[in-house]
């Protein structure tokens, strides 16, 4: 779940800033509760006008937006209205240094800002991913016929020829390709999985989600629903080849992934086995409750802060299931109107009324799409009530987008409802959401730990698909 889902205008904190001209890269961080936040601010100048776009790397963000920027006697004033974000620094040319204040949701935070001449560069390769790959490895790709779209990845087969199973990898949310890549988080996942597990004897096949990379469709417009389809697809792709088909079939979902794989075992048989890394086991509202409240208190948010945005968001998240037959005009004003009344001006406000309208209207168009709305209904225990097949459940003690403790437990009783008795659930100690060993868990860290997937959860996922 690496699509962040929480309210981008509350927790999204971020900026960045050449040289007595100032157009060009400035790179900085800021200092988050102990985690550092990298930004960076490409200022522009068309005939005397200055303009701004800021990346938040670590967050997935490249060229936001800066709708106002003024430059006046070596004064640097920005703002981004969406998100309540205000930037005013002194320009100092003695050290090529932009030395200001940050301010956004409440919080106020120096931020120094170094001319940049490299944030373009190519990201650089992470410990684990590979360097030689002493197994076969194939360009595929398969028709989602429900959809009218292709999709393509990559097939790995033991050298050997002797894989007794394969493994079908799905991919978090947000838009990634078959190695389950943010360019820029620089984290490649799906391919460290892939080289761990066909390195252990076992087939793996990745793809491009629909609409990103080589894969055919439109990312924007699908749900959770949709994607199943196109892992539906390989699965039927896989039951076509002759070399294939007799192997011993499951999948593996890491967070939406995670939900996506139940929804798909509980009705089709031919899926023999399951992997959920980071998976939902409780109602999806509830989840992004929890989520959204962990992520700001590890941000440094104080308790009262939380809980009356735990009490506003209540209403929000009852909305859509309150509304959830209205077309998607209709539900975007019963959510504008909650809204409205629940985020009113006053003197404690750190927006104005314009920028707090501004996030507003940004919430809604992203929380009142077809794959939120979808998402904000999804009940866990719909699918995993109906899994038979074994079923191998990961999580980190650390994960602050899906909480270990309830949603192992979630999965558990689950199981356990559909008289499943091949079931196991893990808690690995100090791994985040992404399985790294992490600090705090908090999703800042994810681009700044060198390790991509710890050795204990790649262990304990090979170990047990080798043993059935």
């Amino acid at each position: 779940m690496k699509r962040i889902t929480f309210s981008i205008f509350t927790f999204f904190l971020g900026l960045t800033l050449h040289a007595q001209d100032i157009t060009g890269a400035w790179a900085g961080a800021l200092s988050i509760n102990n985690n550092s936040l990298p930004l960076v601010l490409h200022i522009s100048n068309t005939n005397g006008k200055y303009g701004a776009t800021m990346d938040s790397p670590a967050q997935g963000v490249k060229a936001y937006p800066v709708d106002q920027v003024e430059y006046i006697n070596g004064q640097l004033k920005l703002a981004i209205s969406s998100i309540g974000l205000e930037y005013t620094a002194k320009f100092r040319p003695d050290s090529n240094l932009l030395d200001g204040t940050f301010k956004q949701s409440g919080l106020t935070m120096q931020l120094k800002l170094n001319r940049s001449s490299n944030t373009d560069a190519a990201p650089g390769v992470r410990p684990q991913d590979p360097k030689s790959f002493p197994y076969k490895r194939e360009e595929i790709s398969f028709r989602n016929n429900k959809a009218g779209i292709t999709l393509r990845g990559t097939l790995t087969l033991p050298s050997d020829s002797k894989a007794t199973k394969i493994a079908i990898l799905i991919s978090g949310s947000g838009p990634q390709n078959r190695d389950s890549e943010f360019p820029t988080f620089n984290h490649r996942p799906f391919l460290v999985w892939s080289d761990w597990l066909t390195r252990q004897g076992i087939a793996v096949l990745r793809f491009d989600d629909r609409g990103i990379a080589k894969s055919e469709g439109v990312f924007a417009k699908a749900t959770t629903a949709d994607f199943a389809t196109d892992v539906e697809a390989a699965i039927a792709y896989v039951r076509s080849r002759q070399d294939l088909k007799s192997l011993k079939l499951g999948l593996i979902g890491h967070s939406e992934g995670g939900m996506i794989a139940p929804m798909i075992a509980s009705h089709d048989k031919s899926v023999q086995f399951l992997v959920l890394l980071a998976a939902p086991g409780v109602p999806f509202a509830d989840l992004l409750m929890k989520q959204q409240a962990d992520i700001a208190r590890s941000n440094g948010i104080a308790q009262d802060k939380i809980d009356d945005g735990i009490t506003k968001n209540k209403e929000i998240f009852e909305s859509y299931a309150k509304y959830k037959t209205l077309d998607s005009a209709a539900f975007a004003a019963k959510l504008k109107g909650i809204l409205m009344a629940n985020f009113k001006p006053d003197s404690s406000n750190a927006m104005s009324a314009s920028q707090r309208n501004a996030a507003i209207n940004s919430t809604i168009n992203l929380q009142s799409s077809a794959w939120f709305r979808y998402a904000m209904n999804f009940i866990p225990a719909t699918y995993l009530s109906r899994v038979q097949c074994p079923v191998l459940s990961l999580n980190g003690s650390l994960d602050l987008q899906v909480a270990a403790t309830e949603n192992l437990d979630g999965i558990r009783k689950n199981l356990d409802k559909a008289g499943n008795k091949r079931h196991r659930e893990v808690l690995l100690p100090g791994l985040n959401h992404m399985f790294q060993q992490a600090k705090t868990g908090n999703p800042l860290e994810y681009s700044q730990l060198q390790e991509t997937v710890n050795p204990q959860a790649l262990k304990e996922v090979s170990s047990w698909i080798n043993s059935l």
